[in-house]
């Protein structure tokens, strides 16, 4: 795992933080993103982590919260119980898009769902 401490993303740091990540292969495909969200949330930064092919990150601020808070509406307008599944179109790609998932933290994902369900088939399979 990667941890970088909160300021790390600080100005000052900058020319350091392009270093590190292009200088790691596994997250030189990362940079470009990390660099976008540092300048897009700016101080804002909170921990980073790379861990077993995924990336996360912690990021605060207004654009962060209002956004966060638009999602949880939508997500209790729809009525949504446990998690909620949205599409987004790649403006330069059109045929291209990705799902964004709304889920409660103490909720399963729609992953842990389907390995439940594919469980269950599994062992009535067996009968």
């Amino acid at each position: 795992m990667l941890g970088l401490p909160e300021n790390y993303l600080d100005d000052a740091n900058l020319e350091q933080v392009e270093q590190d990540l292009t200088a790691d292969p596994r997250l030189r495909a990362l940079a470009a993103e990390v660099l976008h969200l540092r300048h897009v949330a700016g101080p804002f930064m909170g921990q980073i982590s790379f861990e077993s092919g995924t990336f996360s990150a912690q990021v605060t601020g207004q654009t962060v919260e209002t956004i966060s808070l638009a999602f949880v509406s939508h997500f209790k307008a729809e009525g949504a119980e446990n998690f909620l599944e949205m599409n987004i179109y790649d403006r330069n790609d059109p045929a291209e898009h990705y799902t964004l998932t709304v889920q409660r933290v103490n909720g399963k994902s729609p992953a842990q769902l389907l390995a439940e369900a594919k469980s269950r088939i599994a062992a009535l399979e067996t009968l």
